[in-house]
């Protein structure tokens, strides 16, 4: 539509891709720069460091331990309980960034036919995620190369601002349809796996409802990962 790419289909059947006429609108490949909350991200973060609070340590004189926090002089302190009111969570950085409302800006779509010596088809999309009002912008840039095999090759790179916290997430987004509701994978499992909780996973082809793979935790957390999948 309008020389983008809209869609990817299968056998006459859309995988991924815009659907206007469908009720229940399915979205196509997009940068992604967020995530909910966990609970660490609302807790804190490397804020004080900036100001030194980590640097500098008590004398034994002082009656403090030295490993308590210090600021260094009054003018940082007010630097960092002015900043977003003494709230320094991670989650109150990106929400004050805007991460959770970027959206795509200025796209720009450039598509080129395969030809005998290379027969794939290159789409290479241009566009800034932008949040409202201008508060961050990032230049996105994605290329697809599609093989007559139906093999996809995506490379996707992205423009961050130093002046940015930490991200929440650095990826791709997009959606599929209900009806693919299996998970099959060859790696770690069955369970969730993390680099610091893996070594009782075996590593095998699992497959699970995707259901499944949702763990119902008390406190939001990061949950349904699984590490050495290839």
């Amino acid at each position: 539509k309008s020389g983008g790419m809209k869609g990817l289909w299968y056998k006459q059947t859309r995988i991924i891709g815009d659907s206007e006429d469908s009720p229940r609108k399915v979205k196509g490949l997009v940068h992604n720069f967020w995530r909910a909350h966990t609970d660490n991200d609302n807790g804190g973060s490397d804020t004080l460091r900036r100001f030194g609070a980590t640097e500098q340590k008590y004398t034994q004189a002082c009656g403090f331990k030295q490993d308590t926090p210090r600021i260094r002089g009054a003018v940082s302190f007010a630097l960092w309980w002015f900043n977003l009111w003494g709230d320094t969570s991670y989650g109150s950085m990106w929400e004050a960034a805007g991460l959770p409302e970027l959206k795509p800006e200025d796209v720009r779509v450039d598509f080129k036919e395969g030809r005998e010596e290379e027969p794939e088809v290159v789409v290479e999309v241009k566009y800034v995620m932008s949040a409202r009002g201008g508060r961050t912008k990032m230049p996105c840039h994605s290329t697809f190369r599609v093989y007559p095999t139906g093999d996809i090759l995506m490379e996707h790179s992205n423009d961050v601002s130093p002046f940015l916290p930490p991200l929440a997430r650095i990826g791709t987004e997009f959606s599929i349809g209900g009806e693919f509701n299996l998970l099959e994978f060859y790696g770690r499992g069955p369970h969730e796996t993390y680099t610091d909780r893996c070594s009782g996973a075996k590593i095998a082809r699992h497959c699970m409802s995707v259901a499944d793979t949702y763990v119902p935790y008390i406190l939001p957390c990061e949950n349904g990962n699984h590490c050495d999948v290839r």
